[in-house]
């Protein structure tokens, strides 16, 4: 059984390793580092000190790009965005939004950048997590009409390849632009990444209707420069249990994974985990495997307890239940 922790926040290397240390005792085989823009334009050689601090420990190195241009999940801040406002995505109704394009030359340009830092440190993965276009639920927007993008650049493409005005509302079409613009958006960063000798991994949103987000999971998960596809059906914040939640989304990575033949990595929520409810990771651990998945991770490192805004309401029970988790699924 393959065992990963998240790993942020800390960019102290000698503090670093004693953690690393510290996951490689509880059972973890790698770590998944977030590697966000700050990182990258303030702490890149630092950042490639921790790659050596945990390849040194005997973990594989999984990195991050953690909310780059804001089409990534994490809790971070993007320079690009605030450099390169004409890289925006645009809705249906004209507002700009604060998230990169996909098929924006100048942004894919700036993640080829990020991509050949991290393989300078000789990392072994890229850990693609959760790509998504503008989710207008994310921004507190209710109306379900609301989409992206509209910008110019895509109403250019979108015209001709349909031969026809890119519509307000969408339509089908609308929707089938957005799955080829991301499916070409990932052909080319994946094969991009492999070519600079990494591996690929995509973490897929736990959403079960892909129209909401318009990533052709399968497609994606087709390609052959991507080596690992998984989800991370975060029940607690999700507001869901193991059993309608979990498990069926694992199935669906599984199936996608034997179609493909792919590796299959699951991550459980290990954050803002609700007080007396910490037991309900080792379920959620337990399901996957006995689905299948010899792969699984947790969001993150000792619960997130230095960050007040994930931290759990019990963060010692939660890393006392780490620890016990890890330490038996390790040896499986």
């Amino acid at each position: 059984m393959k065992m990963g922790m998240s790993y942020f926040g800390n960019r102290y290397v000698e503090c670093a390793k004693a953690h690393l240390k510290n996951m490689k005792e509880m059972g973890a085989s790698y770590v998944v580092f977030t590697f966000s823009e700050n990182d990258f334009f303030y702490y890149e050689r630092t950042m490639q000190e921790l790659f050596d601090a945990a390849h040194q420990n005997g973990l594989e190195v999984w990195v991050d790009p953690w909310a780059i241009g804001g089409i990534f999940g994490g809790e971070a801040f993007s320079k690009f965005l605030l450099d390169n406002p004409d890289t925006w995505q645009v809705r249906n109704d004209g507002v700009r939004v604060p998230h990169a394009c996909l098929n924006s030359e100048k942004f894919k340009e700036f993640l080829k950048k990020l991509v050949n830092s991290i393989a300078a440190s000789k990392a072994d993965y890229i850990f693609w997590d959760e790509p998504h276009w503008y989710i207008p639920q994310w921004d507190g927007v209710k109306d379900d009409s609301v989409w992206a993008c509209r910008c110019e650049h895509c109403q250019e493409l979108f015209k001709e390849k349909y031969d026809y005005d890119m519509p307000t509302i969408a339509n089908d079409n609308v929707v089938e632009f957005k799955k080829s613009s991301a499916f070409s958006f990932f052909k080319e960063m994946s094969r991009y990444t492999e070519e600079k000798g990494l591996k690929n991994a995509v973490c897929f949103l736990p959403i079960e209707n892909e129209k909401d987000i318009s990533i052709p999971y399968e497609k994606v998960a087709s390609l052959d420069t991507i080596d690992t596809i998984g989800s991370d059906p975060y029940w607690y914040i999700f507001g869901r249990n193991i059993d309608d939640f979990v498990k069926p989304v694992t199935k669906r990575m599984l199936e996608i994974g034997r179609k493909y033949s792919k590796k299959v990595q699951m991550w459980f929520q290990g954050y803002k985990v609700p007080m007396n409810r910490e037991e309900e990771m080792r379920k959620a651990v337990e399901t996957m495997y006995e689905l299948g998945v010899r792969n699984v991770a947790v969001w993150s490192y000792n619960g997130a307890a230095h960050m007040s805004y994930l931290r759990s309401e019990d963060p010692q029970k939660v890393n006392r239940v780490l620890k016990e988790i890890f330490s038996e699924f390790a040896k499986r």
